[in-house]
């Protein structure tokens, strides 16, 4: 009886529960490098444009204050031999106020630059968001996860990087005991590209 009323749960057990490997089956897990796919944008051509020429903007304006500043100090070895103390510090005070003023548009510049390129590159990464999720609907993918290759190659591999990209056709360094770490799913990048009309 014992034995009759075991069979019984179990059997409840099973009808009740899919298996593991069943459950296992339906997890679809998907990968791609994003940054990878950014470079390929054709938009991104733009955007260096863009980028380059405000940084050619600033620095002109760099160069110009570089001039200046060589001016000032010949001036002042020059003829501080026959300047007063008064006049020394003065012109040592302009030439020291102008020192800070360069390297407060220098920080300036770096500031600006790292706003330009993110809100030049926010649509753009926005689009490659839209195709990922649509490129998972359509391919019933549980869920895709963005990898970057460099953080997965050991630095001993020599050209890890351009052969990834080929096709992912590696070799890791074994001698020295260093693994290669390859995401595990399955690589999106064909599907998004596609989606994204890139070639």
């Amino acid at each position: 009886m014992k034995t009759i009323k075991s069979s019984v749960v179990l059997l409840l057990l099973l009808i009740s529960f899919p298996s593991f490997s069943a459950q296992k089956d339906e997890i679809k897990i998907g990968y791609i490098d994003k940054e990878a796919l950014l470079v390929q944008m054709p938009e991104i051509t733009k955007v260096n444009d863009s980028i380059m020429k405000a940084q050619s903007s600033y620095q002109q304006q760099y160069q110009l204050y570089e001039q200046e500043l060589a001016q000032k100090t010949k001036y002042l070895t020059k003829n501080r031999e026959t300047m007063s103390n008064n006049m020394l510090m003065l012109k040592a005070k302009e030439i020291d106020d102008l020192k800070q003023y360069m390297q407060y548009l220098m920080q300036i510049a770096q500031e600006d630059m790292v706003i330009l390129q993110g809100r030049l590159l926010e649509p753009i990464e926005k689009k490659i968001d839209e195709a990922i999720e649509a490129v998972g609907k359509e391919n019933g993918f549980t869920y895709i996860t963005n990898v970057r290759w460099d953080q997965y190659i050991p630095s001993a591999i020599p050209n890890a990087r351009p052969i990834l990209i080929n096709h992912y056709d590696i070799t890791p360094n074994t001698a020295k005991g260093e693994k290669l770490f390859i995401p595990t799913g399955e690589d999106v990048m064909p599907l998004v590209k596609q989606k994204l009309q890139i070639p």
